[in-house]
């Protein structure tokens, strides 16, 4: 028995064709959800809003900005024969925002009238009659996808691992449009991601099978698969994939579908420093209490240099513009002076815990390794 039957079995009737009852816990958290998908400014409206597709025992809410179309289940008591419908995405958020996690919203089809279709909503002692200003047809639907595809199962903690330890890099350069976003890919068969703003890059392996054709997931998909997995979670997700730059992740009560970034990925491979076994020239051990320590107003700067100089395992940042220095001792070891960005140093940390760089010339660029084996970062130097 789920939460809104508990809630309602004394009272509820059976399933109307002209009613929909849902409690406002399940319906706010799968409008929130579905609203994450959709375009808060736009020149088209039926996208800022959301469609409701009812069915027997539960209501599919739906949003999309035309690169993603994200479906989730809400229990409920209604039937298909009520019909879909859409609602603005603002507005049934800010009409469920204040009020209470277990009131009963009802959804009724009042007489149409000479404008169109009417909706009574009534939440508690609220009532809210809407009229239909947006057409169901009127709707966008992604395509479906024929072709050439390939589905699989695998875990959703595995695919939000790799999707976490990567994004912090994903770049925002419009210009490098191929960038923007998360390279899902096989490496001898196996699941891996990887993101790159050409300064710093995020590799995390698998030991998931992974067969399908390589993608690159959007920044906004990224974020939206984010919401919907569980980290560490072990349920079953499917992911299909086509030949064209088309996904679908689907999940228990959630299916995604996403527009991948038509483009080359570059070869990640040839900036990733290959020494020959553990012989590096210098090393250094950064943990996210270090950061920590030093003032906002050093960190806070985007370009701030932090100079690590190993012989003296000293760490030095400077922030000219407020005239503040500051100084930390570090583990290290070598005789390389070498200068990385300060908040590319201090993401790193935030994310993966205590960081190794293993260094080879105050020129080169470093890797970065964690407590997780599958985990590998490059950061590229910066002159100080």
């Amino acid at each position: 028995m789920n939460a809104f039957s508990e809630v309602i079995a004394e009272a509820a009737p059976a399933a109307s064709a002209t009613t929909i009852r849902c409690t406002v816990a399940d319906l706010r958290r799968a409008v929130s959800l579905a609203a994450s998908a959709t375009e808060r400014w736009n020149h088209i409206p039926a996208l800022a809003c959301l469609a409701f597709h009812p069915a027997a025992g539960k209501l599919t809410i739906c949003g999309t900005d035309l690169d993603r179309l994200l479906s989730i289940d809400c229990p409920a008591e209604c039937l298909a024969e009520f019909g879909s419908f859409t609602l603005d995405a603002r507005q049934v958020s800010a009409l469920l925002r204040g009020a209470e996690a277990k009131e009963i919203v009802t959804i009724q089809r009042e007489p149409a009238d000479a404008a169109g279709d009417v909706l009574s909503i009534q939440l508690g002692p609220l009532t809210i009659k809407r009229r239909q200003l947006i057409p169901i047809e009127d709707w966008p639907v992604m395509a479906e996808m024929d072709g050439e595809h390939e589905a699989i199962t695998l875990p959703e903690g595995a695919l939000r691992k790799v999707l976490d330890t990567c994004r912090h890099c994903i770049s925002s350069e419009e210009t490098r449009y191929y960038l923007n976003g998360v390279y899902i890919h096989a490496v001898e068969g196996l699941l891996a991601g990887v993101a790159t703003d050409g300064h710093r890059l995020a590799l995390c392996s698998s030991g998931h099978q992974w067969p399908l054709a390589a993608q690159i997931l959007p920044t906004r998909a990224v974020a939206t698969l984010g919401a919907l997995l569980t980290v560490g979670g072990s349920n079953p997700i499917s992911v299909t994939g086509w030949t064209k730059p088309r996904m679908k992740f689907a999940g228990e009560g959630w299916s995604l579908t996403v527009k991948t970034i038509d483009g080359t990925f570059p070869d990640y491979d040839r900036v990733i420093p290959k020494p020959n076994g553990d012989n590096y020239k210098g090393r250094a051990v950064l943990a996210p209490a270090l950061f920590r320590r030093i003032p906002p107003g050093i960190t806070s700067e985007r370009h701030a240099a932090a100079r690590l100089d190993l012989a003296e395992r000293k760490l030095s940042i400077s922030a000219p513009s407020d005239g503040l220095d500051a100084s930390l001792p570090i583990e290290a070891e070598g005789d390389i002076a070498i200068g990385f960005n300060m908040r590319y140093l201090r993401e790193f940390a935030q994310n993966h815990g205590t960081i190794r760089l293993q260094i080879n010339g105050s020129g080169d660029a470093a890797l970065i390794h964690s407590e997780d084996p599958e985990f590998l970062g490059v950061i590229m130097p910066m002159r100080v």
